[in-house]
């Protein structure tokens, strides 16, 4: 038992029929990934955000946020966590088999942009929720470390698996490792062209300025921290919408549970 770990793990977090669309949606040549462009290494940090307990979704993705929230919010874990949040901000990352993500902290992206008014507020949780398969990239590290304390003393490795939620608390130290080295055997059952593809959401709490974050003008339409989700419209404004209009009674029920978290590693350092 580890009840002060600062993650949980949920398989089937969310339904299949809207995990696999998910999935359809985001694929590597998809046209939001070339809207957004984000494989210019010159496009800065988007993501979009909407209220929770989400009531009025504009997209299957903010029906994929409702359903992270209601399971995040029964579980006895991470209720706590989530008690106060009121508006969920996600983005969506895509990732070659070999790619690995720095370690860092979840913060409000906005005030990276304020200069000398630069203040460092942390999400009451984030989440990962993976959409590709078992194998596809290495695992997210999460960690023990805070900002304001010393070094982390534990580190759990989450590996990739479609479906899972990885929940932890918003102020930890986390990152992607690069993933392990496959035998030729082990190899063979690992389709190193998929890309790792997983949905992030961090959770913040009403106490925040929810205001959107600057603007930069991405071809036809500005993006920045928590911009407005675009409506899906038919010949104005960006295409992507498009590919993910919401089911107006659902994807049903979703049957997630709690999973045995890793084993702790220790030291981190």
């Amino acid at each position: 038992l580890q009840s002060d770990a600062p993650l949980q793990v949920f398989k089937n977090a969310l339904p299949p029929d809207l995990r696999s669309h998910l999935k359809a949606g985001f694929v590597g040549d998809s046209v939001f990934w070339a809207e957004h462009k984000y494989d210019d290494p010159e496009t800065s940090f988007f993501s979009y955000s909407c209220a929770v307990p989400v009531k009025d979704p504009q997209s299957s993705i903010e029906q994929a946020v409702g359903y992270l929230y209601s399971v995040m919010l029964a579980d006895e874990s991470t209720k706590e966590w989530m008690s106060r949040v009121s508006l969920g901000e996600w983005w969506v990352h895509k990732r070659p088999h070999s790619a690995a993500h720095q370690m860092h902290f979840d913060a409000d992206e906005r005030f990276f942009r304020s200069g000398s008014s630069y203040r460092l507020f942390h999400p009451s949780a984030s989440s990962v929720t993976f959409l590709s398969g078992a194998g596809t990239g290495g695992a997210t590290c999460v960690t023990d470390q805070v900002l304001e304390g010393g070094f982390g003393r534990r580190a759990w490795m989450v590996t990739p698996e479609a479906g899972t939620l990885l929940a932890y608390r918003g102020n930890v130290l986390h990152g992607v490792l690069p993933p392990p080295l496959h035998t030729k055997r082990e190899a063979s059952d690992v389709d190193l062209t998929e890309l790792r593809t997983t949905l992030m959401v961090t959770w913040w709490e009403e106490k925040e300025d929810l205001a959107m974050g600057p603007q930069t003008e991405v071809g036809r339409v500005a993006q920045g921290p928590r911009s407005p989700h675009p409506q899906a419209h038919c010949n104005r404004g960006p295409q992507w919408p498009r590919l993910f209009i919401r089911k107006k009674d659902g994807w049903g029920a979703s049957v997630a549970e709690t999973v045995i978290l890793p084993r702790a590693h220790s030291p981190v350092w």
